[in-house]
């Protein structure tokens, strides 16, 4: 036996996510003991993820909260579908009030590391389209949200996307970038 593995990713949140199964069920079949809820749960129900869950369960449960407020939604409308559900002043207050079963997040690396390319940030994860790719496209005439996926196919997964490609879109407009 290995000792020491963890699931970084996974969704021990049952019926409180979208997707959550129970973690004594899961760590069986991984050959974990300690696992991370990632992002099952946001401020709403964080402190019933921590009672109901982390604190009946054999194995060892950690969380990555989610910035929205109700964690992972049902679907077919994702959380972030309306991004007023992304509350970050109540995720902080969640994270004060809950400390135990929140995952930090690793320290940086010492060193200066170089600025991440902002045309490389992630729009649509689940078509993995990112900034630049709707700029391309903007660039090349596709301006509304609907030619945008055409062209890039950002947005025809789970539609969580649509306003972060909507807010890209106006960015890579020529009007915006002659206001900057």
């Amino acid at each position: 036996m290995l000792p020491g593995l963890v699931d970084l990713h996974c969704h021990v949140y049952p019926y409180g996510s979208a997707i959550g199964i129970p973690a004594d069920e899961l760590v069986q079949f991984e050959g974990t003991t300690t696992v991370v809820s990632a992002g099952d749960a946001g401020a709403n129900n964080l402190a019933a993820l921590r009672r109901y869950i982390v604190a009946q369960s054999r194995a060892r449960i950690y969380a990555f909260v989610h910035i929205a407020n109700n964690g992972l939604s049902a679907f077919p409308v994702a959380e972030l579908y309306n991004i007023d559900n992304a509350q970050v002043e109540a995720c902080a207050m969640a994270l004060a009030e809950n400390p135990a079963p929140v995952a930090e997040t690793p320290a940086p690396v010492a060193g200066a590391a170089p600025a991440p390319d902002p045309r490389a940030r992630a729009v649509c994860h689940c078509k993995a389209v990112s900034v630049g790719m709707i700029a391309d496209a903007v660039a090349l005439g596709h301006t509304t949200r609907e030619a945008v996926a055409r062209a890039t196919r950002a947005s025809t997964g789970c539609g969580g996307c649509g306003p972060w490609v909507d807010k890209a879109i106006r960015e890579a407009l020529p009007s915006a970038s002659a206001a900057a």
